[in-house]
């Protein structure tokens, strides 16, 4: 795509404006896709979703599979993640109801404080893993737990669902 640097975190840390440290403080929407019966159920409930896969804003395609969580944000964007760290990370709230959907809240544990980044720009972060892309011309934020490799952890957000979500670390 035309105009949108390629960038590594190594150039985040360069070219991006450090906001300093963040942690989420917002409970997620999420429903664990535990039994086929589950996935089944999340492929009818939207026409997004019925071909077993969808896009999230950062463009990358998630796959609707038994052993995942859905997570839904403030945007009603979704994104997927896995439900062994979803288990290990993640408590349901335990005076949430469930939304019409059927999805509950849940709150980190242990918010971790990450080192957010922002890139008032387009670009295509390749972490390594994941490939974010943000086409939008005011860029994004880019959340990052300060390791490299295997251990390293990046979002990329964008700047209003930020502003919802995070909280400065004091």
């Amino acid at each position: 795509m035309k105009n949108i640097a390629h960038i590594t975190i190594q150039d985040v840390v360069k070219k991006g404006q450090y906001l300093g440290l963040f942690v989420k403080h917002t409970p997620t929407w999420a429903y664990p896709l535990i039994t086929n019966e589950d996935v089944h159920y999340i492929r009818e409930l939207r026409e997004q979703f019925q071909n077993g896969e969808f896009i999230d804003l950062e463009g990358r395609v998630h796959q609707l599979v038994r052993g995942r969580v859905l997570f839904k944000g403030v945007k009603d964007e979704f994104w997927m993640g896995g439900l062994e760290k979803f288990n290990k990370e993640r408590e349901l709230l335990s005076d949430a109801l469930p939304d019409p959907e059927g999805f509950r809240q849940y709150r980190m544990k242990n918010p971790v404080p990450l080192h957010c980044y922002l890139l008032e720009f387009p670009f295509r972060l390749n972490d390594g893993r994941t490939i974010w892309e943000i086409a939008a011309p005011q860029g994004a934020i880019v959340t990052w737990d300060g390791w490299y490799g295997s251990a390293l952890d990046v979002r990329v957000i964008q700047r209003d669902i930020f502003d919802k979500t995070y909280k400065h670390y004091e």
